[in-house]
């Protein structure tokens, strides 16, 4: 799979500039004093990768004070993905969302980091990333809430950074205590997608089985309401089908041209007019009239059913939300849990101080990110939500009352027709027997045209409804034949994952019991997180090793026969400073040498000397007390 490798780190500015050694195979340590950059060169990397790094977040209180203060200062990053190297540039400030990457044939390209307005099929920077390192970017769905992997997602078990309890594994997301993107499920993912060659597949399959099954809803929402408009219009759209309707509309067109040639020989043949003819001729015309009246106000009353389905349709979906914001309401004022005035820990409330966190550390409250509404913010959502219901529903009832009226003028229309056949009839009678029989031939004339026109109204609607039947039963299929895929693709996965839990297991295992005093048993639970001796060991001792060996035995498996998705890529930030002595540290540190292979990279900063002594020829740079990894041009 996939190799990712740091060749060589730089930073340049206006005012300060930087350049790393060149960074090689197998393990690189940076070494430096108290102060002296060792968490910087570790966040340079982090930044050109697209990685959030709060120090470089000038909108935070504490940030680097060399990098905030410099001028048109950027990071660039020498990578090779493959073997194929790449230069990585990323600015610092304003132009930060920007990503610039030069080939080795010196064609530049650039990314957005963020995918929120980015055109659609216009891919991110980590997607960019992901795709050069064999991971497609998949789609992850908690509830009715999707987003898609970054790398960033996969690199919290690539990054072991000291700004995470050891005790967590996984790097801290950087939206602490996010309910949906550090989720279990998503844990469980980033694992999955790093250890399996198919779970990205199988993802893929997941998320367009989410998109057919919305697919499939709305199709049924749209056959529902649409037969239910049918019936009111008085189309019985379940018994007849459009292609014996316009077989119909065909023979009677074959008979109207018939009975016209017929009536035409008549014509010919007519007696001397009679007195009553011109009577006749009158009510015949004004007869016409009506029925073209009749046929605009049937159309005019199709127009108003159509407008009132699609204004049902929209209110149905604003309840929907309205629905689901009530849900959210309830859950926020219950439970507390997006709350910037609530304890993350206890669940308390918090008198918080204008302009500061809860930790009492200051903030821009004008640009502080976070992921929830206020109860306020909610109501207001909720308000104007029901308020463009009510208008809709104001919108139905108009449509209902224009539906009664336009039903009330066809009624007294009809009635009037009535009243002119009985005329007609009557006129008739005084006719000689020519005009009797041309008499007949008209009405069936008339008769024939106003089936044809009723019969091709009609095809039209059942047209229309059979096409809609028609796209939610291929919804349907497609569903169905998706979700059994995904079940077949499940056995499989399950086999497999299973698999690589056993060796994960198997080297996880053999790295804590021969480095950790009193562990006799190490093995990753159904969300992945280690439990020694069964859960009965407890020493926060063992908090270092249980996590660095975790990100070890990922590495490990990737350098095997049988490799994974992992890139074969650690970066590991002064380890010491998590609460370990030295003859632990030494001994975690020393499993590195038992790496099968040296195709791999392990940047490693720490202090001076903290590393075993057998280390000392993997030192690439020294930073002595009081000197700074950013230098003054």
């Amino acid at each position: 799979m996939g190799r990712l490798k740091v060749t060589r780190v730089h930073y340049m500015g206006d005012k300060y500039t930087y350049s790393s050694l060149p960074l090689e195979d197998g393990i690189n340590i940076i070494e430096a004093g108290n102060g002296g950059g060792k968490t910087t060169f570790s966040g340079l990397i982090c930044f050109a990768l697209g990685d959030y790094v709060q120090k470089f977040d000038f909108t935070k209180t504490e940030v680097h004070f060399e990098v905030k203060n410099d001028n048109n200062n950027f990071v660039l990053l020498e990578i090779e993905i493959n073997d194929i190297p790449y230069k990585i540039k990323r600015y610092f400030g304003k132009n930060q969302n920007v990503v610039l990457i030069q080939n080795q044939n010196g064609r530049e390209d650039s990314f957005f980091l963020n995918r929120q307005g980015l055109p659609k099929g216009q891919i991110t920077y980590s997607d960019w990333l992901l795709d050069k390192i064999g991971i497609e970017v998949v789609d992850v769905w908690q509830g009715a809430t999707s987003f898609k992997i970054n790398f960033t997602d996969l690199f919290r078990l690539i990054h072991y950074d000291q700004g995470t309890e050891p005790k967590k594994i996984y790097k801290e997301h950087r939206n602490e205590n996010n309910f949906i993107s550090d989720s279990g499920q998503i844990r469980k993912v980033i694992f999955e997608l790093l250890v399996g060659h198919r779970f990205s597949d199988f993802y893929v399959m997941l998320g367009k089985l989410r998109e057919l099954e919305k697919q499939r809803d709305a199709q049924k929402i749209l056959v529902t309401n649409f037969g239910s408009l049918a019936v009111e219009m008085g189309y019985d759209v379940g018994t007849i089908t459009s292609s014996e309707i316009l077989r119909k509309v065909t023979e009677d067109k074959l008979e109207l041209q018939r009975i016209q040639l017929l009536r035409n020989e008549v014509k010919n043949r007519k007696l001397e007019p009679s007195s009553f003819e011109f009577l006749v001729s009158q009510i015949r015309t004004e007869l016409v009239e009506s029925e073209r009246e009749l046929s605009s106000i049937q159309m005019k009353m199709n127009n108003v059913s159509f407008e009132k389905r699609d204004l049902i349709e929209l209110k149905e979906e604003l309840i929907r939300e309205v629905s689901h914001i009530n849900k959210i309401l309830f859950s926020h004022n219950m439970l507390h849990l997006f709350s910037p005035d609530v304890c993350p820990c206890c669940f308390k409330k918090v008198e918080r101080v204008s302009g500061h966190c809860i930790c009492g550390a200051e903030i821009d409250e004008g640009q502080y990110e976070r992921y929830f509404y206020n109860s306020q913010e909610y109501l207001e959502i909720l308000r104007a939500k029901q308020k463009s219901i009510e208008t809709i529903e104001l919108g139905i009832q108009s449509c209902g009352k224009e539906v009664l009226f336009l039903s009330r003028s066809l009624e007294s229309l009809v009635e009037h027709q009535n009243g002119l056949r009985e005329q007609l009839s009557e006129a008739e009678g005084h006719t000689n027997a020519n005009d009797q029989e041309l008499l007949q031939l008209n009405e069936r004339v008339y008769q024939l045209k106003s089936a044809i026109q009723e019969n091709e109204n009609k095809a039209k609607m059942i047209e229309k409804y059979e096409e809609v039947d028609k796209k939610y039963n291929k919804a349907k299929s497609d569903y169905s034949t998706q979700l059994n895929n995904v079940r077949i693709t499940q056995l499989e996965i399950d086999k497999l994952i299973q698999s690589q839990i056993n060796t994960f297991n198997a080297t996880y295992n053999h790295l804590m019991t021969t480095t950790v005093d009193g562990v006799t048993k190490s093995e990753i639970n159904e969300y992945y997180m280690p439990v020694l001796n069964e859960g009965y060991y407890k020493e926060a001792s063992s908090n270092v090793p249980k996590r660095f060996l975790y990100f070890l035995t990922l590495l490990s498996m990737s350098l095997s026969k049988n490799s994974i998705p992992f890139p074969k890529f650690l970066l590991v930030d002064t380890p010491e400073n998590l609460g370990i002595d030295k003859e632990n540290l030494d001994s975690c540190l020393q499993r590195i040498l038992e790496l099968p292979s040296e195709s791999y990279q392990i940047i490693l900063t720490t202090g001076i000397g903290k590393y075993p002594e057998e280390f000392s020829g993997y030192v690439k740079e020294t930073i002595h007390e009081g000197e700074k990894l950013l230098k003054r041009r």
